[in-house]
């Protein structure tokens, strides 16, 4: 994998740099990016807005990368507009940009032939170097900041804070979501060296309010209003208020940035299913989908768990760069049986050394995804419910089982 920006700048410059037509709602954070970007998405569309959602990995289709008025494009547009990037770019994907590079501009470039009013835009690693920081944003967030991708973006939070904090631009509002101590610190004076105003997220308050700065101990109220109360959020999971707080902030901002009123009535859309994220499958016995995979997601998923009450036994299938301890640790705390598998990709750890890392009851090793659903679904005791969870790739190849989808890509992350 290359790092740095300019050979994705130098493609953007040669398209007339389409990720300049349009508006951005820029979203970072090590999780639940994905989930505020959609919750912010909706929010923006209820207030008449055309808008351009590109998040990233996807699932089952590449065009899940890029909707347009929540809508997948179809593929012959995808395909004419990827003909057109290869002439002008020198081929298909241009032979310069990585995969995520390449995809990024094809979102941007479909954004501008739409017209759209704003863009929501995942940031796919990081931030500071991250082909999304193309875009113009009128609010930067920056959802959470946990160890992950730590051969790359540094091996604390504070140093993974810093590449995150790359998405700010002078003078742009940004939104913190819950992070530690040393995340925030590093946030906040990056803030204040752009003059950035910053809304951070207060657990005790349970809202967004206004940050302390490195050149004052209290912050500024009058300067930096505080945010609503925190809405009900229209995901699962007590981690999804923070996250539909920092969506609807980012919603009214981009609204009042581009001269709209926003409607707190609007702002938060009705309950929806986001695809792998505490996804219920309906059955006897029910499934749980959730893509945790890395241990702040994993405990966050163990909390919903204990929460709800739900009694589960893990389908888990985890790939070779996480941190297959952690995860377990944090599944482990709301126990059950195991049945280990290894997505069908080349990066998966092998199903024996999940199942050997396991520290409860292993029910099976299996051969494939499929397979350990299957073997989970016949084996479970009423009142269970089989949950897969540890990887995209594992919840995608479950999703394939479970909903009969027929036409499908494989999952790429970057």
């Amino acid at each position: 994998m290359r790092f740095g920006l300019e050979a994705v700048e130098a493609a953007h410059a040669r398209l007339g740099r389409p990720a300049h037509a349009f508006p951005a709602v820029h979203v970072a954070g090590t999780n639940g990016k994905g989930s505020v970007a959609h919750i912010a998405a909706r929010g923006l569309a209820a207030h008449g807005l055309r808008v351009g959602l590109t998040t990233s990995p996807h699932l089952h289709r590449l065009a899940e990368r890029m909707l347009v008025d929540g809508a997948e494009p179809p593929a012959e547009e995808l395909a004419a507009i990827a003909t057109d990037l290869a002439a002008r770019l020198g081929g298909w994907p241009p032979p310069a940009l990585t995969f995520f590079e390449s995809v990024t501009l094809l979102a941007f470039e479909l954004f501008r032939r739409r017209a759209i009013d704003v863009a929501v835009v995942e940031v796919g690693l990081g931030g500071r170097l991250d082909a999304t920081r193309l875009c113009r944003p009128v609010v930067s967030v920056i959802v959470s900041i946990g160890l992950d991708h730590t051969d790359r973006l540094g091996v604390t939070t504070a140093e993974i804070a810093a590449e995150k904090a790359g998405i700010l631009v002078s003078g742009v509002p940004v939104l913190l979501g819950p992070v530690d101590p040393d995340a925030r610190r590093v946030v906040a004076a990056r803030a204040a060296e752009l003059g950035c105003p910053l809304l951070a997220w207060n657990p005790d308050r349970a809202c967004l309010e206004p940050a302390e700065t490195p050149d004052r101990d209290r912050p500024d109220r009058a300067a930096t209003p505080a945010a609503p109360a925190a809405p009900a959020a229209p995901l699962p999971g007590t981690h999804q208020r923070a996250n539909a707080a920092l969506a609807t902030a980012a919603a009214r901002i981009a609204l009042e940035t581009i001269g709209r009123t926003p409607d707190p009535a609007r702002l938060v859309p009705a309950p929806f299913v986001l695809p792998g994220r505490l996804e219920s499958v309906p059955g006897r016995p029910p499934v749980l989908l959730d893509v945790a995979h890395n241990p702040p997601a994993a405990a966050a998923l163990a909390t919903h768990l204990a929460a709800t009450g739900i009694r589960p036994r893990y389908v888990l299938g985890v790939l070779a760069r996480k941190d297959l301890a952690g995860i377990v640790a944090a599944l482990g705390t709301r126990p059950g049986p195991l049945h280990a598998c290894a997505p069908d990709v080349s990066e998966a750890r092998p199903a024996a050394e999940v199942a050997a890392a396991w520290t409860g009851p292993v029910a099976g090793c299996h051969r494939s995804v499929a397979a350990a659903l299957a073997a989970a679904r016949g084996a479970a005791a009423p009142g269970e419910t089989v949950v897969v969870t540890g990887s995209h790739f594992t919840v995608a190849e479950a999703r394939v089982e479970l909903l009969g989808i027929a036409e499908f890509d494989r999952p790429i992350a970057l």
